[in-house]
């Protein structure tokens, strides 16, 4: 027998986002692949359903991969300016540790100021 698991109200209000988020997604997606290719999926030839799945999870591969690079390296200058900023690395601090500790901050959150016009 399956145990219920109680959800809280902030998980409940999750889940139904990104349900509803997905929902959309499909919908849309849906409706393109009907503008695009026409006729009914279910009756579409397998094999070309699966060639065509195969050069979709490439895609995905590749989103994935820079992906997970993006955020190794997010990670890894987060470390090292929280390092810098906690004085870790105080051997080989100049006055401009604190500077590079904030800037890779920066970089690791994705925050980009915007130059100023002079």
């Amino acid at each position: 027998m399956e145990q219920k698991l109680d959800m809280t109200p902030e998980q409940t209000t999750h889940m139904l986002e990104l349900n509803a988020e997905f929902s959309n997604l499909f919908k849309n997606k849906y409706r393109a692949g009907q503008e695009e290719h026409g006729g009914d999926l279910w009756k579409k030839d397998p094999l070309l359903m699966c060639i065509a799945a195969k050069e979709e999870v490439a895609d995905q591969w590749a989103y994935i991969s820079v992906i997970e690079e993006t955020l190794r390296r997010w990670h890894l200058d987060r470390i090292e300016a929280l390092a810098l900023l906690r004085g870790v690395d105080r051997a080989s601090q100049t006055p401009e540790w604190s500077t590079r500790a904030e800037r890779l901050l920066n970089r690791a959150s994705g925050y980009r100021p915007q130059k100023t016009k002079t």
